[in-house]
């Protein structure tokens, strides 16, 4: 007849109407009919939903390539971001350990410069300093100009020049520089013994400056026994490795003041960062506090700390 199912599913609908409840929670007054999807075979008609699934795949993959194209942001940059942040994203040993460099670095921070200022940048950290430097300067005696800054690795002269504007020409910065480079390996980066050579040429620096060239060990004695180092109020590290920095420091420690500032650049936040400047610092027996320090910029890479003498 019009309008009633085809045999095969009115058979079947009679066969559900007349069963009786399984469920001893039904009632006469309940309904027991079943709906039964059936296919033009009579099986159960395929889902559509793993090709409905793919195509919103699609979509979101090309919305996203989109947005990232815009942006100016390549895959590979999300990948090496999730591996900074996810604990377990190191995809090689380098960025394993640069990740652990972090940490350490971190961990370091929070045991022992819980007191310190931290700035996002070492560049910050070097501006800060500036203030500090300028705020220490005071009238300079009529015999001349005082000797104010010692820099140790001076390389192009860019922090040099930047403590000699600080200072001005009534005082002076007296860098100290092999220019040949790196006198030993600088171990936890690629930067092997004689990187940073200049090939022995000195950088341009204002007539406040005072560049002593050669080898730390056999340089800084003679200055020490000929320049009147009582007025100095920062010293700046930048050797890079333990060696060098271990030499500066011990030989200036009996002539540094309570007071006196020391900028170490390199200090940590980088893969073996415990066996350079630090332990230079650490070994020389000079008594200090924390002052500031940098933590931001890319992870791995090295970060400064700048602390001030408290005793002799």
């Amino acid at each position: 007849m019009p309008g009633e199912p085809p045999g095969g599913l009115r058979a079947v609908l009679v066969r559900a109407k007349e069963a009786k409840p399984s469920h001893p929670a039904h009632t006469a007054g309940h309904s027991t009919l079943r709906t039964v999807r059936l296919g033009r075979t009579g099986s159960r008609a395929p889902a559509p939903r793993e090709g409905v699934l793919k195509i919103i795949g699609k979509i979101v993959a090309a919305v996203l390539k989109k947005i990232l194209a815009e942006l100016r942001i390549h895959p590979r940059q999300i990948r090496h971001a999730l591996n900074i942040v996810r604990p377990h994203a190191e995809s090689n040993v380098g960025e394993a350990l640069r990740l652990r460099a972090v940490r350490s670095s971190a961990d370091f921070a929070t045991e022992n410069l819980s007191n310190a200022l931290m700035f996002e940048s070492p560049d910050e950290l070097r501006q800060h300093t500036v203030g500090l430097l300028a705020s220490s300067l005071s009238p300079p005696p009529p015999a001349g100009p005082q000797l104010k800054v010692l820099e140790f690795g001076v390389w192009q002269g860019n922090t040099v020049r930047l403590w000699a504007a600080a200072i001005g020409p009534s005082f002076t910065v007296a860098g100290f520089d092999s220019f040949q480079g790196l006198s030993e390996h600088w171990t936890g980066t690629n930067m092997g013994k004689g990187s940073f050579s200049l090939g022995g040429r000195l950088p341009a620096v204002p007539d406040n400056v005072e560049l002593v060239e050669g080898w730390v060990d056999e340089t800084l004695p003679r200055f020490l026994g000929s320049h009147d180092c009582s007025s100095v109020s920062l010293v700046h590290i930048d050797f890079d490795t333990y060696s060098p920095s271990f030499v500066a420091l011990s030989l200036i420690g009996p002539i540094l003041q309570p007071g006196t500032l020391i900028l170490f650049d390199d200090f940590f936040g980088y893969p073996n960062w415990q066996s350079h400047g630090y332990k230079a610092l650490i070994d020389s027996g000079i008594s200090f506090d924390y002052l500031a320090f940098s933590g931001g910029g890319q992870g791995g890479h090295p970060q400064n700390c700048l602390i001030e003498v408290i005793q002799k």
